[in-house]
């Protein structure tokens, strides 16, 4: 499904990518050289190119370290270059016109109330309604749930975690919003949906999972 880096090009990735290098400048410790390496062995075998992995770092983490999991990353870019998650930037509509009722905005709170409050506008505003905020769902705690249109969309205010890509994709009918931290300067939020190799891709991740914890480590499959 896959194909193979050799070992030069396994450590000329290494060097070149700028998220591997911040990674390897602050943790210098022989463990973390073996998470390093395993975490380009898994951005083989789910063919994740590069490019794609920076895309999805910046994309989730926006900056902020905290979510920086180099084989997050790899998994979730693994599943875009293998058409099993499809990645939309949109440009919101004007949200001034929907005006909120104070039983809306009643638990509405920090951190990210502004996002909050404009992501509960724009679910309105695109014909969705406001289900809550802070639900957990499918292992995590989506900022803002909206549903609707036969769809669940669970929005994300800010950075989040990375495999939330999967996990939340992996309920039916379900997709996942971000609204980034620059969200007020340009409207621009990203719509991230199953792709048509979904159930194919999602299979091999799931088995590939398996054999990593029953191992320990990173495999062949």
């Amino acid at each position: 499904m896959v194909g193979s880096f050799s070992i030069y090009r396994k450590y000329k990735y290494m060097e070149k990518n700028r998220i591997i290098r911040k990674y390897v400048n602050s943790h210098k410790c022989a463990s973390d050289w073996m998470k390093l390496r395993d975490g380009i062995e898994l951005a083989e075998r789910y063919g994740a190119s590069e490019k794609r992995i920076e895309f999805v770092s910046n994309l989730f983490t926006q900056a902020d370290i905290r979510y920086e999991y180099f084989s997050e990353s790899a998994i979730v870019a693994g599943f875009i270059n293998n058409n099993a998650i499809v990645v939309k930037e949109e440009i919101a509509p004007d949200l001034e016109s929907i005006k909120l009722d104070k039983s809306e905005l009643k638990f509405v709170r920090q951190p990210q109330k502004d996002d909050k409050i404009a992501s509960i506008r724009l679910l309105k505003t695109l014909g969705f309604e406001f289900a809550g905020t802070e639900i957990r769902y499918n292992g995590g705690t989506v900022d803002v749930l909206g549903c609707g249109k036969g769809k669940i969309i669970a929005v994300e205010c800010g950075p989040c975690r990375i495999n939330k890509a999967v996990d939340y994709l992996e309920k039916e009918n379900t997709e996942l919003w971000l609204i980034p931290v620059d969200f007020w300067q340009n409207k621009k939020f990203f719509i991230v949906s199953r792709g048509p190799n979904w159930k194919d891709f999602h299979d091999f991740h799931k088995k590939y999972q398996i054999k990593v914890l029953k191992t320990g480590k990173v495999v062949g499959i």
